[in-house]
Parts: structure tokens; C-alpha cells; sequence
């Protein structure tokens, strides 16, 4: 899993991406169409992950974290490694495709949902505390939403079903063990006003090498008014991966790929085909990596291949023909090129250009970098939220 997300990441990051044309039987942008599109697309795509940083659920959730833990004395690793912590933990889509390691040796027994059926509510005077009503067929939690007002029991948190397996990883001398989730239902309620809901089912890797990597997952989670959802399917050499970030119905970021290794172990990419979506602008792709890898290793032998840069961008582009489109418009293609700015030996001797229309061309590099600037910036901001 990892070592597919890395090689999305690092084929998204220069758009190194291929498809087949993705019209949708629409007329082609003009090339000043395509060009305001995609200068345009990194403040259109700032805009709206500025405000998921606002939404409510995530406030709410972060004042449930604060308070004690409801269910029993116990250790701080078991409880992040328990059912408050997870449902937390994978609201958000990155965990989703993170190994999540504990950093000590979990001694404490898994969240056992039928033990601790019954409704909790939160008291703040003389003294915090959980009151204890068991019983039920769920879990229900009654707290604050505001922490200006931790009189007030105003949210409701309830968990319908839960279940967690135990993931143990050996890496010389030490083990780690946590719990990871297999099934999550579970709703966030606000004042009559559904904040959060998750539906998450997973199968997990839970030793070895990998142990902590999922093997199947599907999630859906709403977090008011941005929707996750998300997909994950390994078997054997082959992954497929589908995951969509959405505000009130419409796609702000999603990625789809579908990839095929040498073996089980998923250590040489074969081909990868597959999607990238900002807003309304999507590149698709159809790779063959294994040629490419092929091509750029022969670069360093000693005889090589290519000797002229040229001819290396022409064996390339040859590898895979890329397209970008506007809500199903062709805007541009995507290719390699040699760079002309590269006039000593320290520069890049190569770029990936859009090529408009018109044959025009402009370096793709400088917009995805400010693409993956305003994603790096909302994603670290989601890690850093919630390892408070």
C-alpha cells in the first residue's frame, strides 16, 4: 500500500500522467480557456481546503478528546490505540492510507463494544466525570460542543457497532502491537444537526513485514458539509485504490488508480493507470512504468542509449500520452520536453509542459507546485490536529 501511494504521489507531483482522451464528446478549451483554468486551479483549490479547516465536526470531536476517557482507567497507549481514538483518527482520508504504528508494546486487551453498551454523560462539577446509565444495543455518548460551555450536554455522539483486531509488527529486538479498527458505525450529533457519520470496514495485514497495511477497506465518511469516501483492494500483484473528497456533492480532490506489480510483494510497478482530480480538472493516466523505469536506467550503464536529450524525451512520451480536461473538456496534453532554460550543467535538462490547442506550450512543474504546497499545508495541518 505504501509503496503504491509513493509512486502516485511521485507520478501526481510532475504530472507524470497518461490517459485516454477524456472529452466526453465535449469541443476542446481554446488555449486561453485552458490557461486561466489552470492558473487558476491552486487559489480555487486553496479555497476550499480552507474551509474543511473550519468545519464543525472537527471542533466538536477535538472537545470529546479532551475530556477523560469515558470507559475505564487505563493506559495512554491503549487508549489511543482504542475506539474513541480510531473513530477520531479515521475521519480523515490520509489515515486512511497510513501504516499507523504505536510507539510501545500495547499490554491492554482490545475494546470489547458489547462490554460497554450503555449511554455516558459528561459532568464538569464538583469534578470531571463519565455518568454511567449500561445497557442498550450502541453506545452513547452525551457531551459539550462548546468549551466555553462544558455545562451544556449538547452533542451526542453514538457508536452502533465497533469491532478492532490486533496488528503486531517485529523489527529486530522490539515489538510493537496496537489495534486497528475493522468496523466503524458511528454518528456525531450536534443540536438535532448531523455532524459527522462513518462507515468504515477494513481487513488489515497483522504481522510481519507489513503487519498495520490494509488489505481491503471501504469507507464512507461525512464530516458537515465535506464528504470521504474511500476504497482499497489488494490482491495478489494488483491494488486498486479509489478515494474522493467532496463539498456538498461536488469532487474537491480524488485519486483513482489501478496498479500491476512484478510480484505479491509490490516491490516493481508495472503499469499504472488511474486519475488525479483538483475541483473540476482531472488527469488521467495509463502508464507503462516498467518500459520507463527501463529507458531511465539505461541512462546510467555504460554504453547508454540515448545520448542526445531529445531522443530521450521522444522514448518517453512515447510511454504514455497524457491529457488534461475541464469538467470532461479537453484542455491540454501533457508531455515531456527538454528544457530550454537549461544552459549549464547543474540545471534540470528536462520539463513536463501542457501543450494547448494552438501548440503552445507551458511548464506544468510551477502550477502542481503549488498544488501539492496548499494540499501539504491542509494535510499537515489534519496530522498535527489530531496527534494533540
Amino acid at each position: 500500500m505504501k509503496k503504491l501511494m509513493v509512486l502516485m504521489l511521485m507520478m501526481a507531483s510532475v504530472f507524470f500522467i497518461a490517459c485516454n482522451n477524456d472529452d466526453d464528446g465535449k469541443d476542446p478549451l481554446s488555449t486561453e480557456q485552458a490557461k486561466e483554468v489552470i492558473n487558476s486551479l491552486p487559489t480555487d483549490i486553496s479555497a476550499q481546503m480552507t474551509g474543511m479547516l473550519d468545519a464543525e465536526g472537527l471542533k466538536v470531536m477535538e472537545i470529546l478528546m479532551n475530556t477523560p476517557y469515558p470507559f475505564e482507567e487505563s493506559t495512554k497507549a491503549a487508549k489511543e490505540s482504542s475506539v474513541i481514538f480510531n473513530i477520531n483518527k479515521y475521519l480523515i482520508p490520509n489515515n486512511y492510507l497510513k501504516n499507523q504504528v504505536s510507539t510501545a508494546k500495547t499490554t491492554e486487551p482490545g475494546f470489547d463494544f458489547n462490554t460497554y453498551k450503555g449511554t455516558y454523560t459528561y459532568h464538569n462539577a464538583p469534578f470531571e466525570y463519565w455518568e454511567i446509565v449500561p445497557g442498550g444495543d450502541k453506545i452513547i455518548l452525551n457531551f459539550p460542543s462548546d468549551e466555553n460551555n462544558m455545562g451544556v450536554n449538547d452533542a451526542t455522539l453514538t457508536l452502533n457497532s465497533y469491532s478492532e483486531t490486533l496488528i503486531t509488527e517485529v523489527d529486530g529486538q522490539y515489538t510493537y502491537s496496537w489495534y486497528n479498527p475493522t468496523t466503524i458505525d458511528a454518528d456525531l450529533v450536534v443540536d438535532a444537526v448531523k455532524l459527522v457519520d462513518v462507515n468504515i470496514s477494513a481487513e488489515w495485514i497483522v504481522t510481519g513485514e507489513n503487519a498495520g497495511e490494509p488489505t481491503a477497506l471501504d469507507a464512507i465518511v461525512f464530516l458537515f458539509p465535506f464528504e470521504f469516501t474511500g476504497e482499497f483492494d489488494h490482491t495478489g500483484a494488483t491494488a486498486g485504490i479509489d478515494f474522493k473528497i467532496k463539498f456538498d456533492g461536488d469532487v474537491v480532490f480524488g485519486v483513482g488508480l489501478d496498479a500491476t506489480f512484478e510480484t505479491v510483494e509490490m516491490d516493481e510497478p508495472v503499469n499504472i493507470s488511474g486519475y488525479v482530480q483538483f475541483v473540476d480538472v482531472k488527469v488521467k493516466a495509463d502508464a507503462d512504468v516498467k518500459a520507463i523505469i527501463g529507458i531511465m536506467e539505461g541512462l546510467y550503464s555504460e554504453t547508454p542509449v540515448y545520448t542526445d536529450p531529445q531522443q530521450l524525451v521522444d522514448a518517453l512520451n512515447a510511454e504514455f500520452t497524457a491529457t488534461i480536461s475541464v469538467d470532461g473538456a479537453k484542455a491540454a496534453d501533457i508531455e515531456i520536453a527538454v528544457n530550454p532554460a537549461a544552459t549549464t550543467a547543474e540545471d534540470f535538462p528536462f520539463d513536463v509542459v501542457f501543450v494547448f490547442d494552438d501548440g503552445t506550450t507551458q511548464s506544468a512543474i510551477p502550477t502542481f507546485i503549488l498544488l501539492l504546497d496548499e494540499m501539504d499545508e491542509f494535510f499537515y495541518f489534519l496530522d498535527g490536529f489530531y496527534q494533540k
